[in-house]
């Protein structure tokens, strides 16, 4: 009920089941709104997490978006959002589950600390109420998960809405490499497949672009939830990596070469200027002596001057020493 002339609200009794007036000195024009139904309202957290009825006691939790840490306070922080047709509408965040029941039993005791949303507060183009809700960390941290608790009440009762269990986060993931241990780099330089684990306590997916020309692709970890992208031959490829925690922490990692390390043009040394390009040749007689080179030099296309390659001597069953053709034997560049 509110008085028509100045549009102040007369307060209910809910004991006596009255209005309380007051001194009537003058003529008052009193409207009376009655509901016949519920008061509705619904949580709205960070820009686009929509909550409706009381979801705190159900088991499925949710990655909570759009948080930011103050440190200096050791808080989290996250715009939360009321839509009530009732004002003023409540709310209080807590680390503790409650059942609908149990917190209807405890605001009718009066031990829970409402906090007031008044129409100050309110966002008069859309009608909701808008206020920022801080999450204790060391609380969280105890607890493992966090509930916003909101209430709008009207003369047919209240309605209680929850969150579910919320789940906090801000540290971005990390992608690291298998083969040496560190986090890969943007710009970075890779050879032969990229084989990489994701960190973080969240779960993740990942993106995947090989341009130009490529599709951006999910993908998908193998058994032992490690990533791979094949190495390339084509040097004028490039990869770009995006990985995205269910809190929405994102991390990126772009123009990536990822490619096989192999020699384009192999010459030997003495002959490096001949064309066409001539296979590396050693002579029968250095073959067959125990003293021959563990190792010989080459020169390569793709590198500045002499590179070493180890050369392995073993050989082939089948190798004929009073044979005139030559025969190749296996060695390996690194």
């Amino acid at each position: 009920m509110t008085d028509k002339a100045d549009h102040s609200e007369i307060p209910y009794d809910k004991e006596m089941g009255r209005f309380t007036v007051g001194l009537i000195d003058r003529s008052r024009t009193l409207v009376l709104e009655y509901n016949t139904e519920y008061p509705k309202a619904e949580l709205i957290l960070g820009r686009s997490q929509y909550f409706f009825g009381y979801n705190a006691d159900t088991a499925e939790p949710h990655y909570l978006k759009d948080v930011s840490r103050k440190t200096d306070k050791n808080v989290y922080s996250v715009a939360v959002q009321i839509n009530a047709d009732v004002i003023p509408s409540h709310y209080f965040s807590s680390p503790v589950c409650y059942t609908q029941e149990e917190l209807a039993e405890l605001d009718k005791q009066g031990k829970i600390a409402w906090g007031n949303i008044s129409i100050r507060s309110r966002n008069r183009a859309s009608g909701s109420s808008i206020f920022p809700a801080t999450i204790d960390i060391a609380e969280y941290d105890a607890n493992g998960s966090w509930y916003v608790y909101a209430k709008a009440e009207n003369l047919k009762g209240t309605t209680y809405v929850s969150t579910p269990k919320l789940i906090a986060d801000v540290e971005k993931p990390k992608a690291i490499n298998l083969s040496t241990g560190k986090e890969l780099e943007t710009d970075g330089e890779y050879w032969g497949d990229l084989r990489f684990r994701v960190e973080d306590a969240l779960p993740v997916k990942v993106w995947h672009e090989r341009y130009p020309g490529g599709n951006i692709e999910l993908m998908t970890p193998d058994e032992d939830g490690c990533y791979t992208i094949p190495a390339d031959y084509d040097v004028t490829l490039h990869h770009d990596i995006c990985i995205e925690d269910a809190c929405g922490n994102k991390t990126y990692y772009n123009d990536i070469d990822i490619l096989w390390n192999y020699l384009e043009v192999v010459r030997e040394k003495d002959y490096w200027d001949v064309q066409p390009a001539q296979p590396i040749r050693i002579s029968r007689n250095r073959i067959c002596k125990r003293s021959s080179p563990r190792s010989t030099s080459v020169f390569a296309s793709d590198v500045t001057g002499f590179i070493p390659v180890d050369v392995s001597w073993e050989i082939p069953e089948d190798y004929d020493p009073q044979s005139r053709w030559s025969r190749p034997l296996p060695s390996s560049a690194r």
